[in-house]
Formats: C-alpha cells, sequence, structure tokens
C-alpha cells in the first residue's frame, strides 16, 4: 500500500523504485515509453508517479524491435493500451526535468534502483544525458534481483523474482510502469527488513 509520505521529511539516502516500458532492448534501437517511479524512505513507500512518453519522432511512430514487438502483443490488451495509446504525454526533454523536479522536492539523496538495474539503468541515464546533460543519480544504480540472490547466499540466474516468495510482490497490473515500481519497491523493503533482522 503506497502511503503519503511529505517532501523534504528527513534527509539522507531515498531508494528510488524505477520501471520503465519501453519498444525494445535499448536507446540506441526503440523508444522509451513510459516509466513509474516510488520513493521508498526508512519502510514508508511514499511519493511516487508515472510519466508517459511521446514518440521520439512524430512522424515515424515508435521505433520497434520485432521481438518486443511480438511480446507487447501477448500481454494485457488494456496495459498496452495505456502504455502507447493513452495519455497526456511529454517530450523525452519535460520527461527528464519532471523526474529531476520530482526527485529535488523528496530531498535527500536519490538512489535508483530497480530489477534489475541493467535493464532500467540505461534508459534512465539516456533519458537524463539527453535531457538535461546530467543524471541527477549519478552513475551508480542499486539492483534488486543481485540484492535478492545475495542475501540468500546463492545465485540461479534461472530464478527470477517469482521463484523467490520470501521477498516477492505481484504487481497488480503487470507492465504498467508504476504498479512495477510500487512491487518493486515493497520487495526491496522486504529484503532491507530482512537484512536488518539478521544483523540484530
Amino acid at each position: 500500500m503506497v502511503q503519503s509520505i511529505s517532501n523534504r521529511e528527513g534527509s539522507g539516502n531515498i531508494l528510488i523504485s524505477l520501471d520503465v516500458e519501453t519498444t525494445g532492448p535499448c536507446p540506441a534501437v526503440a523508444d522509451l515509453v513510459s516509466l513509474g517511479a516510488v520513493a521508498l524512505r526508512e519502510d514508508t513507500l511514499g511519493e511516487c508517479g508515472r510519466i508517459k512518453l511521446r514518440v521520439r519522432e512524430p512522424d515515424g511512430g515508435w521505433q520497434w524491435d520485432e521481438d518486443t514487438r511480438r511480446w507487447w502483443a501477448e500481454q494485457d490488451p488494456e496495459v498496452y493500451r495505456d502504455n502507447f495509446m493513452a495519455g497526456p504525454r511529454l517530450s523525452r526533454g519535460e520527461t527528464a526535468e519532471r523526474l529531476e523536479q520530482w526527485l529535488k522536492d523528496l530531498g535527500g539523496t536519490p538512489v535508483f534502483a530497480a530489477h534489475p538495474a541493467c535493464f532500467d539503468w540505461q534508459w534512465i541515464n539516456d533519458l537524463f544525458w539527453c535531457g538535461l546533460g546530467r543524471n541527477p543519480f549519478g552513475y551508480r544504480a542499486l539492483c534488486i534481483r543481485s540484492l535478492g540472490y545475495g542475501v540468500q547466499g546463492a545465485v540461479d540466474w534461472g530464478k527470477d523474482r517469482a521463484d523467490d516468495p520470501e521477498f516477492y510482490v505481484a504487481p497488480e497490473r503487470p507492465h504498467d510502469p508504476l504498479s512495477d515500481a510500487v512491487a518493486q519497491a515493497e520487495q526491496l523493503r522486504r529484503i532491507i527488513t530482512h537484512v536488518r533482522s539478521k544483523a540484530a
């Protein structure tokens, strides 16, 4: 359950669970379509938001990777429509500015977190550098997937988050970026709670 936290409540690191939806595997060959973000401060899931982007080339439509296009065709049609057709939508520059301002308003130091970080990070890093010439997250990212493996003491790259019942949280609407970001944030909160209980 997402609760409200007031801006600039405390300081220090604020974990930001981010999820992106795209038309392919990387910014060089595809487009960023939408993103969702949730702030995790201490044990509270707080401020959150969703942004939908406009196509980079309005006359050309979305730049698709064909494997990703086929994958989207197998997903929930309502979630597909929400990502690709519903508005309003922002340009990449507007998205970068709005996301950076949201991070500033939270106070503290934002820490990027995703599952896995290697996929979502490249899109957000590209968005910020192309839109603003800087990335407010710096160059570091926290991988929730890798953190979960480390806590369990075993690495099985064939496992996905659903194979981990102790920490896994199913999103209410898979591939809705905000729903995914909330689920990731809750999974991260559970891992952190577990680590703290072991250390106590």
